[in-house]
């Protein structure tokens, strides 16, 4: 097994390397803890774009794109935030603001159809 210093890994040829310096060793990382930990940073993006994706389907059945409009205005100015540039579909808007939208009472009324609650 070979071995190196952080700053000249080459994975294709380094199976682990040694973190710190010379006198002061902090741990040893190996390929499969840094792929470890990126596969964790992207599961999050992973759920958030399929949480969007779904909102999106959502909206786009059920609140008619003018509505959504005045909804998206209304819920920015009572966040004191500015309103977003102009939208004429649904996938130029950003999760913040189906965040911003989905739990209000005015968007909620347009998605009740949808809604099952016992």
């Amino acid at each position: 097994m070979s071995c190196a210093s952080i700053e000249l890994v080459d994975w294709q040829n380094d199976d682990l390397a040694m973190v710190g310096t010379p006198h002061d060793l902090k741990g040893m990382l190996t390929a499969t803890d840094i792929l470890g930990r990126l596969t964790d940073y992207a599961l999050a993006f992973v759920a958030l774009e399929s949480i969007e994706h779904d909102t999106r389907a959502l909206f786009t059945l059920l609140l008619p794109l003018s509505e959504c409009k005045v909804l998206v205005v209304d819920a920015l100015t009572v966040k004191d935030k500015a309103p977003p540039r102009d939208f004429d579909r649904y996938d130029q808007l950003e999760f913040g603001h189906y965040s911003l939208l989905f739990g209000r009472a005015a968007t909620f009324e347009r998605l009740r159809a949808a809604c099952v609650w016992d």
